[in-house]
C-alpha cells in the first residue's frame, strides 16, 4: 500500500499546509537575508538611497518573524545605522534602542551580539 493510500485526505491537507508554510518561511528568510546583505553592502559603500530601499524591505520582512526575533533586531540596527549615516540621530535612536531591547531579551547583556549592538 502506498503512503498516499494510507494517509487520509484531511491529514494529507494538513501535511501539505504545514509543508507550504515551511517553504514560505524559508523563502521569506532568504528574501530577508538577500535584502539585508544588499542593503548593508550599499550602506558600507555610502550608497544611502539604495541602502534605504533594501533595508526598508528587510525590516518589513523581519517584522513578520516575531517581536523577539534576532533578524528583527539586526534589521532595526541596520536601519538605525542608516539613519545615523544620514545624519538623523532623532530617527536612529528609537530603532537602535528597540534592537538593543530585543537582543537583551533574547540573548542577555553578556552575549556578543548585544555587546556589538552597544558599540
Amino acid at each position: 500500500m502506498s503512503y498516499h493510500a494510507r494517509v487520509s485526505s484531511p491529514v494529507r491537507r494538513v501535511l501539505l499546509t504545514v509543508l507550504a508554510a515551511c517553504l514560505a518561511g524559508c523563502a521569506s528568510d532568504a528574501a530577508w537575508r538577500r535584502h539585508s546583505e544588499v542593503g548593508d553592502r550599499a550602506l558600507r559603500r555610502g550608497r544611502l538611497a539604495e541602502a534605504e530601499g533594501e533595508l526598508a524591505v528587510a525590516l518589513a520582512d523581519a517584522e513578520t518573524f516575531g517581536p523577539n526575533d534576532a533578524r528583527l533586531a539586526f534589521s532595526l540596527n541596520a536601519m538605525g545605522d542608516l539613519r545615523a549615516a544620514q545624519g538623523d540621530a532623532a530617527r536612529a535612536e528609537p530603532l537602535l534602542r528597540r534592537a538593543l531591547a530585543i537582543l537583551e531579551e533574547t540573548s542577555g547583556l553578556e552575549a556578543p551580539e548585544t555587546i556589538a549592538a552597544l558599540d
